[in-house]
């Protein structure tokens, strides 16, 4: 894999790698059936009485307005080419599902009246020349056809005619404009005439019925896709993953801006412990005087202090905010002179303070005004949102997938089986991903059941966890599951160092407390620092989360983590290269615990992820690998979905953390810390998102008709939908021609 960060630096591509069991995904999905379907689709009683009504329309609509070819038809003597036909709507319409594999169309007590001209001859002793026009008149017509649904070698469904019954009530024959023989034939032969086309219409129409199936049906199944590519499923998973910012707002001017409330800052300056003389007030007055910190010092402590051989510090910038009046973004830096050491609560509120100092920038000049043809005036960064770092981060993420990987990989939609009942249709599909859509995944889905014997809606769907499982394994095996973070990578490149900008700080509380685990000191530090931010988040809402997302105004990094890397190599940047040592999974169940206001929900269902990652640490601008971190995560998320939004709770059942390469120095009891601190973390960042919820992106914009009543539950290994749809009149059109 290239990376584009000024060097031609490759890292190692993974692809396949075993687990622990020996294989490259998680073995708790190894048992399903290969054979057997990913998709379920259960189209229920009251779809057939739907279609029965549209049916019934749809033959009011074309029948008396269809034109019929010429037909020649030879009753020993007489011949008929008919031109068109008279229709009175049927009485009744149904249409429904039959064992094994039928459907079954009624269309009961119709009339159809048939004219054309008439040619032929009459034999009465010598052959008698006939013409005119003849009217042939059918009354109380019933036809039922039955076809049957089968499935072709390559998947696909295909009608065939396998049964045609056609009744005829009564049938009545008229010549007109025929002459003299015209009226004799009326007189004499018409009721024998009658009783020959009534036996010939039921054999004419059931010989017809094949063709029509052939030419009118079936080209309409077979324009149904036998797979879909990735890549058009792919908008809708960027409509997921990828922020709604028009692409000039990540233009380094418009990520510049401020926010438009900048993060609150201490009001004053952390208290120092009692035993300390407190600091000049310098708050809320722009007419102070400059105080030397030391003149406030009794010469008895002062002494104390140089008598215990305390290492003294430098000079030091202590941060205190102008008077209210003043703009938030300014502050003052007050020099002092003391050079007592400072306690570390407030050494590290300072240096926290300093950094968020050198991060506002005066923007005493605004962005210009631009004016466009029409003279309107706006601004370059029109309908920007405020400088975000998680959708940074998530940007930065989406580009470093290689979706061409992935290029081949399709979703089946070949059919696997059809079966009916008298209560409904239900037919099972491949639903697997696989490149070109044929097949190949070395596990297979488990068995899935509908919850009610019964359906009520019009059509369900299953939607089994193996067709996601089907797609994070090709995924897995293409390595497109594999991200480079580096230094340039806002919020987290900062963390990306073998020696921190605080860690001079930090070493001296370290040596002070001796008797305590370092990475217990590290751990509860970033807690802190964390848990701070979380709250500053809660008490202003409105503020941008830039500086939330930020990680570098923690004050740690990487160096701090693995002594070793500090020691070797100084002063480095680090870049990071994560993939997945396994194919990362989903189990769904229908019992998952979500509770609102107290109260169980009993529609909630639960998601099981289980995902192994690696992250290789590489010095960056080489492709030296100076350790790597194997990462084991099983994520438990209770869900709710009420129409097609979903909301939940996530707990982390399993965050494991370990040396791979024994490199970093660190250790087990060290990165089970680490990931405690982990888990806490992104448990508040992942309930916060689910908390809001969020829509499931469902293509119906590329579905022909309307889908209403849709409603999705998490049952036992799949996803439920159900759903009611009304057929637009265009369709209904389209489908008349």
């Amino acid at each position: 894999m290239k990376i584009s960060s000024g060097k031609n630096i490759h890292f190692r591509h993974f692809t396949g790698i075993a687990g622990p069991s020996g294989v490259d995904f998680n073995p708790l999905i190894g048992n399903g059936i290969q054979s057997g379907p990913g998709i379920k689709i259960r189209i229920n009683q009251r779809t057939f009485f739907y279609l029965s009504s549209l049916a019934k329309s749809v033959i009011e609509q074309i029948v008396p307005s269809a034109r019929i070819p010429d037909v020649k038809e030879r009753i020993e003597e007489v011949s008929d080419q008919s031109d068109n036909i008279d229709f009175r709507p049927p009485c009744d319409v149904l249409v429904y599902p039959a064992p094994n594999n039928l459907l079954v169309v009624k269309i009961d007590d119709f009339d159809v009246g048939v004219t054309g001209n008439l040619d032929g001859v009459v034999n009465v002793l010598l052959p008698i020349k006939l013409f005119g026009i003849v009217h042939a008149n059918l009354y109380h017509v019933s036809i039922t056809v039955t076809t049957a649904l089968e499935r072709t070698h390559t998947g696909q469904i295909y009608a065939r005619v396998c049964g045609c019954d056609v009744n005829i009530g009564y049938a009545d024959v008229c010549i007109e404009c025929g002459g003299l023989v015209g009226d004799l034939v009326n007189a004499f032969a018409r009721q024998t005439i009658a009783e020959r086309v009534k036996n010939l219409v039921p054999a004419r129409i059931c010989e017809m019925l094949p063709s029509l199936v052939e030419s009118r049906v079936n080209p309409m199944l077979a324009r149904i896709p036998l797979y879909i590519p990735f890549s058009e499923i792919t908008s809708s998973l960027n409509n997921i993953l990828s922020p709604n910012i028009p692409p000039h707002c990540l233009s380094p001017i418009c990520r510049a801006r401020p926010s438009p409330t900048p993060p609150p800052l201490p009001t004053s300056t952390v208290a120092r412990p009692p035993n300390n003389p407190p600091l000049p007030n310098f708050t809320n007055s722009t007419g102070f005087h400059r105080i030397n910190a030391a003149t406030l010092l009794k010469n008895g402590l002062h002494k104390n202090v140089v008598s215990n051989k305390i290492r003294l510090r430098p000079k030091r910038q202590i941060i205190t905010m102008v008077s209210g009046n003043a703009k938030p973004e300014t502050f003052t830096l007050v020099q002092t002179n003391s050079n007592l050491r400072t306690p570390r609560a407030h050494r590290r509120t300072s240096m926290r303070q300093q950094k968020l100092a050198q991060g506002v920038k005066s923007w005493n000049r605004n962005i210009r005004p631009l004016t466009n043809a029409n003279g309107e005036r706006g601004t370059l960064c029109a309908g920007c949102p405020p400088d975000d770092g998680s959708s940074a981060i998530k940007i930065f993420v989406l580009q470093q997938l290689r979706f061409e990987r992935l290029s081949d990989v399709s979703l089946s939609l070949a059919i696997l089986n059809l079966y009916a009942n008298q209560y409904g249709f239900e037919i099972d599909i491949a639903g697997e991903f696989s490149p070109r859509g044929l097949g190949g995944t070395p596990f297979g889905p488990f068995p899935m059941q509908f919850p009610t014997p019964l359906g009520g809606s019009m059509i369900e769907i299953l939607i089994s966890d193996f067709t996601i499982n089907s797609l994070l394994y090709a995924m897995h095996r293409r390595g497109f599951l594999t991200i480079r973070i580096g230094p340039e990578v806002p919020g987290i490149g900062a963390l990306l160092k073998t020696t921190c900008e605080e860690e001079d700080y930090f070493d001296e509380e370290m040596a002070d407390r001796k008797n305590s685990s370092s990475m217990v000191l590290l751990a509860n530090r970033i807690r802190s620092l964390v848990n701070r931010r979380f709250n500053i988040k809660r008490r202003n809402k409105r503020q941008s989360d830039s500086d939330l997302s930020s990680l570098a105004d923690l004050g740690v990094c990487l160096g701090d983590l693995s002594p070793p890397l500090k020691e070797n190599y100084p002063n480095r940047s680090l870049a990071l290269n994560i993939y997945t040592g396994r194919a990362p999974s989903t189990i769904f169940s229908g019992h998952g615990e979500v509770i609102c206001n107290n109260k169980f929900n009993k529609f909630a269902g639960m998601v099981s992820v289980d995902i192994i990652l690696f992250v290789d640490i590489y010095l960056d601008g080489t492709n030296i690998r100076v350790g790597s971190i194997s990462i084991v995560i099983i994520l438990d998320i209770s869900v709710r979905i009420i129409g097609n939004r979903l909301t939940g709770n996530a707990v982390f059942r399993t965050l494991q953390l370990s040396d791979r390469l024994g490199t970093l120095g660190l250790d087990q009891d060290a990165f089970n810390n680490l990931a405690n601190l982990a888990r806490d973390t992104l448990t508040k960042a992942i309930n916060d998102r689910l908390r809001n919820g969020f829509p499931i992106p469902l293509p119906v914009d590329k579905i022909p008709v309307q889908i209403n009543n849709l409603n999705i539950q998490l049952i036992e290994r799949a996803i439920y939908i159900s759903a009611d749809f009304i057929v637009p009149p265009a369709l209904l059109n389209e489908i008349s021609l």
